[in-house]
C-alpha cells in the first residue's frame, strides 16, 4: 500500500501542473460547461484511469524498458510512425519543460523581484539533480510536495458550501473537452507510467494505482470546479483565476468605525468568505 501511495503521489503530481492548480485548465474544460462540466470531470478521471491500467500491465506483461520499446508492442507494422511519434513526444515533452521553467521564473520576477535569469538556472540545476536518480529522484520529491499541495486543495474544498444554485447551465455537454483533456495529459503520463517498470508492481497494485489516481483526480478537479463558482467570476477570465480567487478572499475584511462625541467605536471583522 504504501508503494502504491507513492506512485499515486507521482503520477498526480505529473498530472497537476500549474494550468491545472491554477484554476485555469479546469475553467476552460470543465467549468464553462456548467453542471455538464462536473460529467466531463467524471469521465475525465475514468479515462485517466484506464490509460494507467492500459499502460502499466502493458509495460509489466512485455517487461517494456523504454517509449521506444511500448511503441514497437502497440504498433509493430509501422516502425516509421513510431520513429515520428517518438520525435513528436520528446520535442512536447522539452518544449513543456521550457514553458515550466519560464512560468516559475516569471511568477517568482512578479512576486519576489528575482530576475528570471537567476531563477532558470537554480530551477533547472534542481531538475537535473532529482532527474539523476531517475524515478527514485521524483519519487521522493513528490511525496513532499503533493502532499502538501492536496491538503491545502482538500483545505479549500472544505470551506465550500452552497454552490448548487450558482452553476450554469450550458447548451453543450463537453464530453469531446473532456476526452481531449485526458488524451493530452496522456502525452506527459505514458513515458513516466513506463518509467515505474523500476517499481516491479504486481497486478493487484496496478488496479489500486488505477483506481486511486482517479478518485483524486476527480474530487481535486471538483474542488476547483466548485471554488471557481463560489469565487468572484471575474477571475475565471485570468491566467491564474484560483489564485486571485483565494486572494480576494483573504481581503475580504470588513471595518466599521463608528464615532459619536468622545466614544469610539473600532470593530474589525476578518472573515474568509468560503
Amino acid at each position: 500500500m504504501k508503494k502504491v501511495i507513492k506512485i499515486i503521489m507521482v503520477i498526480i503530481g505529473s498530472i497537476i501542473g500549474a494550468g491545472f492548480a491554477s484554476g485555469k485548465e479546469i475553467y476552460l474544460f470543465f467549468a464553462r460547461f456548467g453542471i455538464y462540466g462536473i460529467l466531463g470531470l467524471g469521465i475525465m478521471s475514468l479515462v485517466i484511469g484506464g490509460i494507467i491500467y492500459f499502460v502499466l500491465s502493458l509495460v509489466k506483461e512485455k517487461s517494456i524498458q523504454n517509449y521506444h520499446e511500448f511503441l514497437q508492442t502497440i504498433n509493430p507494422k509501422y516502425p516509421k510512425i513510431n520513429q515520428i511519434m517518438n520525435i513528436i513526444v520528446n520535442s512536447f515533452l522539452l518544449i513543456s519543460f521550457y514553458i515550466m521553467v519560464a512560468g516559475f521564473s516569471a511568477y517568482l520576477k512578479q512576486v519576489y523581484q528575482i530576475p528570471i535569469m537567476i531563477s532558470a538556472f537554480f530551477f533547472m540545476i534542481a531538475c537535473y539533480i532529482i532527474f539523476q536518480k531517475n524515478v527514485t529522484g521524483v519519487m521522493k520529491m513528490n511525496e513532499i510536495l503533493v502532499p502538501i499541495l492536496l491538503l491545502l486543495i482538500f483545505y479549500l474544498g472544505s470551506k465550500i458550501t452552497g454552490i448548487g444554485e450558482s452553476i450554469e447551465s450550458s447548451s453543450q455537454n463537453g464530453f469531446f473537452s473532456s476526452i481531449l483533456y485526458a488524451s493530452y495529459n496522456s502525452i506527459l503520463l505514458i513515458p513516466l507510467l513506463i518509467s515505474l517498470q523500476e517499481t516491479k508492481l504486481e497486478k493487484k497494485q496496478i488496479r489500486n494505482i488505477a483506481i486511486g489516481t482517479s478518485l483524486f483526480l476527480f474530487l481535486l478537479a471538483l474542488i476547483i470546479f466548485g471554488l471557481l463558482y463560489k469565487g468572484i467570476f471575474y477571475a475565471q477570465e485570468l491566467e491564474l483565476p484560483l489564485i486571485q480567487i483565494v486572494a480576494e478572499f483573504r481581503k475580504n475584511i470588513s471595518v466599521s468605525i463608528w464615532n459619536r462625541n468622545t466614544h469610539f467605536h473600532f470593530y474589525v471583522c476578518h472573515y474568509i468568505r468560503i
